[in-house]
């Protein structure tokens, strides 16, 4: 087989002066993960943006975060709701607290864009992890209130952490598996190690058992950003 049989014939462009956010917002538009960059004159060299090329620049530059928000999830909210409680419809105040809202398709609450699946969950592993995209589950309002977990949940406590692991051991055994970080501190980097969380895969696995959380995508990091 070669290169021309399986080369992707429809190329997008861009401009060398576009900035991050055009490029991102092209890509989406577009639904590719890289743009060939126009050249100027007859001597430029031709060039190539991918995706993943912008997120690392962001992260080892601390720029603007904004670029790649997607969506937005709390996990420490209190938000007025109506639930069946004891057989009646009842409004009461449900406060999540190291949880996140998990409304099954249907319910007004949810953006009119994913309301007929249900309500977009968002559960990170660790630095080294894999993190997962879930929908609301059938039975999360029976049994959790529309409520399931918002991570992994921690085995180690930060202090422990610290204690245990070195920042530029971490830092170095994360590269090698293609994954970057920018962190405020070594401290801070060290207390979110990997080896302090619980595994995430048990976690999704228990919490679509449940129907409180259906998985829907298991994605791996490439870049990680820690304040």
């Amino acid at each position: 087989m070669l290169v021309k049989d399986i080369m992707q014939t429809e190329v997008v462009t861009i401009s060398p002066l576009a900035t991050l956010r055009e490029a991102m917002e092209k890509m989406r538009a577009r639904k590719v993960k890289s743009l060939v960059v126009e050249r100027r004159d007859a001597h430029d060299a031709f060039g190539i943006v991918t995706y993943a090329t912008i997120l690392r620049t962001i992260s080892a530059e601390e720029g603007d975060i904004d670029l790649i928000n997607v969506y937005d999830v709390c996990h420490n909210i209190a938000k007025e709701e109506r639930h069946r409680i004891n057989g009646s419809e009842e409004t009461v105040l449900v406060h999540r607290k190291g949880a996140t809202r998990a409304f099954p398709a249907g319910r007004p609450e949810v953006p009119e864009a994913y309301r007929s699946v249900g309500q977009p969950v968002f559960i990170p592993g660790s630095m080294g992890s894999s993190s997962y995209v879930l929908c609301g589950g059938e039975r999360s309002l029976d049994r959790t209130f529309g409520s399931t977990a918002h991570g992994a949940g921690r085995v180690m406590s930060r202090t422990q952490a610290k204690a245990e692991y070195s920042a530029n051991e971490l830092q170095r055994q994360l590269r090698e598996q293609g994954i970057y970080v920018r962190a405020r501190s070594g401290g801070t980097l060290v207390e979110e190690a990997p080896g302090a969380y619980k595994d995430v895969d048990e976690v999704i696995r228990v919490s679509d058992a449940l129907g409180i959380g259906t998985k829907v995508a298991r994605t791996h990091p490439i870049a990680n950003i820690k304040g």
